[in-house]
């Protein structure tokens, strides 16, 4: 049954996101950097704003999805299904992760595409570059925070909605869920950076600039395992936080319309 959800939750929203991976990299097949037009402008512009829309789409449907199947009148049958809710939370978790990492694959490869039409464009030497990158437990690390953080996002995405749909709030659903969002999210941030990185500003933004400004992989936050040890447990703490609360949310104090 899970999988049978998860397959139904795919095909619930796979139609807008082909449609939009298909245009952005028939862009890229037509952007050529060498050439200097105002056709090749455009493109590269629409092709921008494409990129922003892939991003975008994937939280609308990952939102648009969650509320109908869960508080709109198919939430009915959602919830005489014999799957309990919290297999229905992991399900939607899962795909909205999915969705994020095949949105984030479809722009890498275009920005491939529209390389391979760049004069003197090696495709070779950039696979060997990839291949002789050295993975330490310490990117491994940063990676799996990485994917906690989308898991975060989502989970505090579903909080907010099911927050808005209890039968506390009935109108004004959409801003009330937004400022939610950002209070939740800004907080939680300022706890991090209080407790795990006092007076140093983001673990994001120390990563981000090290790696900017060329320095050694051995010399930034990555090889501070311990420091990433416990960014890793804050993440899962924020996901389990938001998970089971709204998972009480919908068990104790759901509204379908």
């Amino acid at each position: 049954m899970f999988w049978k959800l998860c397959k139904h939750e795919l095909k619930c929203s796979y139609r807008g996101f082909l449609i939009l991976y298909a245009i952005t990299l028939l862009l890229a097949v037509m952007i050529n950097p060498s050439i200097d037009s105002m056709f090749v402008v455009t493109l590269t512009l629409i092709y921008g704003l494409l990129l922003c829309v892939i991003l975008i789409m994937s939280m609308y449907v990952i939102i648009k999805n969650y509320h109908t199947s869960m508080f709109a009148k198919p939430a009915y049958l959602t919830h005489t299904l014999p799957v309990s809710t919290t297999k229905l939370l992991i399900v939607k978790i899962l795909v909205g992760l999915i969705w994020f990492a095949l949105s984030y694959g479809v722009i890498l490869a275009s920005i491939i595409v529209i390389g391979l039409s760049v004069d003197n464009f090696d495709l070779q030497l950039l696979f060997k570059a990839f291949s002789h990158i050295h993975i330490s437990w310490g990117a491994i690390l940063y990676a799996v925070y990485t994917v906690l953080g989308v898991v975060e996002s989502i989970t505090l995405l579903y909080l907010v909605i099911d927050i808005t749909h209890t039968t506390h709030i009935q109108r004004f659903r959409v801003p009330i869920a937004i400022v939610l969002f950002l209070i939740i999210s800004w907080v939680s941030s300022e706890i991090m950076n209080m407790f795990i990185n006092p007076g140093q500003g983001s673990l994001l933004q120390m990563v981000t600039s090290n790696a900017m400004i060329g320095q050694n992989i051995n010399t930034t936050l990555l090889t501070d395992m311990t420091k990433l040890l416990i960014l890793c447990g804050w993440e899962l703490l924020l996901v389990c936080l938001y998970f089971f609360s709204g998972k009480y949310l919908i068990d104790h104090k759901i509204e379908v319309e």
